[in-house]
């Protein structure tokens, strides 16, 4: 009866120590997903600040506009200084040609 007994006892004994290697791998495995979690939150959190002080769509489209006008104005400018060009040109020239 004595080996009946160590035989229960052995076998509760491994059953008992299986059920709280289970339980601690779960316990880790369900502390390492909170930490997960933790981290994942303050990254979305972060990234969530940053992208308040980005710019709308609406803005965007206001900027490039402003761009192409911008580049009207400079194109006209361009064009107003190539016959200003021209005429001082033709002054340095009558200039240097009809020296007294």
């Amino acid at each position: 009866m004595s080996d009946d007994f160590r035989f229960y006892v052995t076998l509760a004994q491994w059953t008992i120590m299986g059920a709280v290697g289970i339980y601690t791998w779960y316990a880790n495995r369900q502390s390492a997903a909170a930490i997960d979690l933790h981290s994942l939150t303050a990254r979305v959190t972060t990234l969530e600040s940053e992208v308040k002080h980005l710019p709308d769509q609406a803005l965007v489209n206001g900027l490039a506009g402003d761009m192409r006008a911008v580049t009207a104005e400079l194109s006209a400018l361009k064009d107003s200084t190539g016959s200003l060009t021209r005429n001082i040109e033709l002054l340095n020239g009558y200039l240097l040609n009809n020296k007294k």
